[in-house]
């Protein structure tokens, strides 16, 4: 196939990349943990967290432009605000989010017959740590087990006390890390980063092939 085809059908995708800087909020960092990085809720040396910190980050865009015969807005639909469902474009699950969609009718004489059809346009932009959103696992209350006997029962939640200057116990004024069952982690422990997928996927390679590498 040639981008020179005279039927516009038969032209190939045509692709192109591109990078600008933008400005994220930074709740969280990479802490070297055995052989590899954990993220880890940024605190200071008293363990609360840093709030309103921004950090900034170099964003990939990328964009595929080609002709299709078809209506492209159920394929807008499936595909806007959704991230990659596997690897893609160097990308591992996730890491791609499509952000936007353009298209228009267009037609040419091909031979001797007019051909309908529209040019499209799809824009990518690529986060390796993945577009999903990141929360420090904290919280005022704290899930323990309900014991009947030596039986556990069920589950109950309760606010979480500490000990004031006086040592007694009082509710904490503050969020506290939590650990995965939803118990309170301690004194002087270290929140970890829960995160949440917050856009649908859907399969770019079925629909946009391989990008060229």
């Amino acid at each position: 196939m040639s981008v020179k085809d005279p039927n516009p059908l038969n032209r190939p995708d045509v692709w192109s990349l591109s990078a600008s800087g933008t400005v994220v909020d930074a709740s969280s960092y990479w802490a070297q943990e055995g052989e590899g990085y954990v993220s880890r809720q940024i605190v200071n040396t008293a363990g609360d967290p840093l709030t309103g910190l921004k950090r900034r980050q170099g964003e990939i865009t990328m964009t595929v432009k080609g002709n299709r015969a078809a209506s492209p807005f159920s394929l807008a639909t499936s595909f806007i605000n959704r991230t990659n469902s596997s690897a893609w474009a160097n990308g591992a699950q996730r890491t791609w989010l499509c952000t936007s969609v353009s298209a228009q009718q267009q037609s040419e004489l091909v031979g001797t017959q007019i051909l309908d059809f529209w040019a499209v346009s799809f824009a990518f932009a690529y986060r390796p740590e993945t577009w999903d959103v990141q929360a420090a696992n904290v919280g005022l209350n704290e899930l323990y087990d309900i014991i009947n006997g030596n039986v556990i029962v069920g589950t109950g939640k309760r606010r979480i006390t500490i000990q004031d200057a006086n040592g007694n116990d009082i509710p904490t004024p503050k969020p506290l890390p939590l650990d995965s069952a939803g118990a309170y982690k301690g004194v002087g422990s270290v929140a970890d980063m829960l995160s949440f997928q917050v856009y649908q996927t859907a399969d770019f390679q079925s629909q946009f092939g391989d990008p060229p590498t």
